[in-house]
């Protein structure tokens, strides 16, 4: 492929915001956009939602409805006041 003006190959464009895709245990599918100050998530392939960053390490995202969390490294999802489901790459 040819190289364009800005260093990158035609047709091949690196994402600094890539998707990873979860399914949570109680049979959620999730896709994943870590955005630094928040987070985007698709339910079950609905409509991203924006969950703005809970805390001052980025590892707690919600909007009320929603929560992500990340501990340790394993990511888990709630509704509302519901008790999180653990996740696991899908």
């Amino acid at each position: 492929m040819a190289e364009s003006k800005n260093g990158f190959e035609e047709g091949y464009r690196t994402n600094p915001y890539p998707v990873s895709n979860y399914i949570c245990d109680d049979g959620t599918r999730l896709a994943v956009r870590l955005l630094g100050e928040s987070a985007s998530v698709s339910v079950n392939d609905a409509a991203e939602v924006s969950l703005p960053s809970m805390g001052p390490e980025g590892t707690s995202f919600s909007n009320g409805q929603f929560t992500l969390m990340i501990v340790q490294g394993q990511l888990s999802w709630a509704l509302g006041r519901a008790m999180p489901s653990p996740c696991s790459d899908a």
